[in-house]
């Protein structure tokens, strides 16, 4: 019976979301258009909905871009910069790109909105299909990567050359972002090699989107184990800064701790305050801390990915080492 409540709950999810959204498209039609016109894909970001975690978010404006190359159509993204000042720290390659809250038409008649959150589609025929209807805007509620979908030719190899070449098409890191990010870099200039650890709720400290958690003995274990991780990547790059990115302010705090007693404190980058997750926690510290550290992690010229017990399986480190052409090592038991 829970099965089939999971079941009918995913097979709603879509309809219902896509009704919510478009109660809110009625804002009159404009006093003057023009007849001809080009139609135009928007990703949209206004935190009225849950767009997933920072990743989630780029994810699915690089997917919306690839869409609109495939349809022929103009390009833009839409975010509501009170909740989401996403141009802050990810500046656009083009002002063209910015829709503005005047350019976005709310109104059924002249744009269509569609919920592509979690939505796995089996083909690129199936995505693009979603596009049909005379309409002059597209409105991509979405945070999919459908380069797979799109692009399916290409290798394991070709595949994050192709999604980090999507990336510096649209954005470049903001002036605003790397003097931030340099102000907590050692003064040592060393290059750096990145760690990565996604806990969820598992320690009990980070609210989530999913809360599971273990009990103490089983955190403590698996706290140990990860701690043991970092040093040890620490001890085989003695010529490197050692940068630790986390959702666990406990982890971070226990790294920072090891690193004093084994002597790799003075190598050791790591910012264990306004941890948080941008669907659940929408305030600037915790935006920009997520944007730090994706920007740093794309500085690395290596990146560890710690996977052990339950941990979860994040993207963030996988396409930060897209971006920043980074090799990206899985730390498993």
């Amino acid at each position: 019976m829970q099965q089939l409540t999971k079941w009918i709950k995913r097979k709603l999810r879509r309809p219902v979301r896509e009704w919510q959204i478009a109660k809110s498209y009625r804002q009159p039609l404009p006093a003057a258009m023009p007849e001809r016109y080009k139609p135009c894909v928007v990703h949209v970001m206004n935190n009225q909905l849950k767009h997933g975690g920072l990743l989630d978010r780029i994810k699915g404006s690089i997917s919306a871009y690839q869409i609109s190359q495939q349809l022929g159509c103009d390009f833009k993204i839409y975010v509501d910069k009170d909740s989401f000042d996403l141009f802050k720290y990810l500046s656009p390659k083009d002002a063209s790109l910015v829709c503005s809250t005047e350019e976005l038409y709310l109104n059924t008649k002249l744009s269509k909105p569609l919920y592509l959150n979690d939505v796995q589609l089996t083909s690129a025929t199936k995505l693009l299909h979603q596009f049909r209807g005379k309409y002059r805007q597209f409105h991509v509620y979405g945070n999919q990567d459908y380069t797979s979908l799109l692009q399916p030719q290409l290798s394991k190899e070709d595949y994050g050359k192709y999604w980090s070449s999507l990336f510096q098409q649209l954005f470049q890191f903001s002036d605003f972002l790397v003097a931030h990010a340099a102000a907590k870099l050692p003064k040592n200039e060393l290059p750096l090699v990145g760690v990565h650890s996604r806990f969820m709720g598992l320690l009990g400290d980070f609210q989530d989107v999913n809360n599971a958690t273990i009990d103490s003995a089983s955190q403590n274990e698996l706290l140990e184990k990860c701690i043991a991780s970092v040093r040890q990547i620490a001890m085989e790059n003695t010529d490197c800064n050692i940068l630790a990115v986390s959702d666990s302010a406990r982890f971070l705090q226990a790294v920072q701790q090891d690193a004093t007693i084994h002597h790799y404190a003075s190598r050791l980058l790591i910012d264990a305050d306004n941890i948080g997750h941008i669907d659940v926690n929408h305030a600037d510290d915790v935006l920009c801390k997520a944007f730090t550290d994706f920007y740093l992690l794309c500085q690395c010229r290596q990146i560890h990915q710690l996977l052990l017990g339950e941990m979860y399986h994040s993207q963030f480190s996988r396409y930060a080492a897209y971006v920043g052409g980074a090799t990206l090592l899985a730390v498993q038991e």
